[in-house]
């Protein structure tokens, strides 16, 4: 049961009254009412409220009979009938009903082994997570798309909610559940994704340079290797190299211009000597 038992109370030999140091009966979190019951722990002391005056003010039922009382400690139990009336009753369960549409909302981040596995594994570890693929096979079959959980005794099944992410721990791919499929999400800070394993279309590859604010006078081939550093600057007019070095945020390289157009725009760890001149 909840109690409210912050600050200390006085209460004189014989009196009603109950004066409170550090409460807040009428306005705090958990406010006092009418019914519910106040005790002193020590005293033998116990007696039901009724009316609550002040944060710091309480008229009791029945007078303290023994000696008084003074900046003891105290409980007040939240068990008065009004609080079980159908007005209390309704706006608890409302209370209760907005958390949890908030909590439902949350979107949450899943970490599993690997996202789109179509067979369970043999010898899963307990409590690993997997995104099951669109044929699933075996003890996972009819639970496409599922989250797949590893139990003791078999495999739990858990339906994704609209918004979902799953961090694939192998590949570190990123996926989100749109409420009808597991969605690759490649573009990361306004830039591709860049893997070598992994050519990436015409289109993809235009809209990376679109995402990295680079112009450029025709799409990027999907299929054509550019291997020179000059064929880069030919389809970027007016953009230089360099430009593209400042957005990407990496150190470009004559060599590493063919896998960075054909797979996605990436970048190489490199070094390069400043030269310095002046005019007039």
């Amino acid at each position: 049961m909840t109690v409210i038992k912050s600050g200390t109370v006085s209460i004189a030999a014989g009196s009603a009254d109950v004066v409170g140091a550090g409460t807040t009966w009428a306005t705090g979190p958990y406010a006092a009412l009418p019914g519910d019951t106040l005790m002193v722990p020590g005293s033998g002391f116990l007696s039901t409220i009724a009316a609550v005056t002040s944060d710091t003010a309480l008229t009791l039922e029945s007078p303290r009979a023994g000696a008084a009382i003074a900046a003891a400690g105290f409980e007040i139990r939240l068990d008065a009938p009004a609080r079980l009336s159908g007005v209390q009753a309704v706006a608890a369960l409302s209370a209760m009903a907005v958390r949890y549409d908030q909590l439902a909302a949350n979107i949450r981040l899943l970490l599993v082994v690997s996202v789109g596995t179509n067979a369970p594994p043999g010898a899963p570890v307990q409590g690993s997570r997997y995104i099951v693929g669109t044929a699933p096979s075996g003890a996972w079959a009819g639970y496409a798309n599922q989250i797949a959980q590893a139990a003791t005794t078999g495999w739990r099944f858990e339906a994704p909610l609209r918004g979902d992410g799953a961090a694939d721990l192998a590949t570190g791919d990123w996926f989100f559940w749109s409420g009808t499929a597991w969605v690759a999400r490649s573009l990361n800070a306004g830039a591709l994704r860049y893997d070598v394993a992994q050519a990436l279309a015409a289109g993809q590859k235009t809209q990376g340079l679109n995402n990295l604010g680079i112009s450029h006078s025709a799409a990027v081939p999907g299929t054509t290797q550019l291997a020179t550093l000059a064929q880069l600057n030919a389809l970027l007019p007016g953009t230089s190299a360099n430009q593209v070095l400042q957005n990407v945020g990496g150190v470009l390289t004559a060599q590493s211009v063919a896998a960075m157009l054909h797979n996605g725009i990436g970048y190489q760890v490199g070094s390069f000597t400043p030269n310095m001149s002046s005019t007039g």
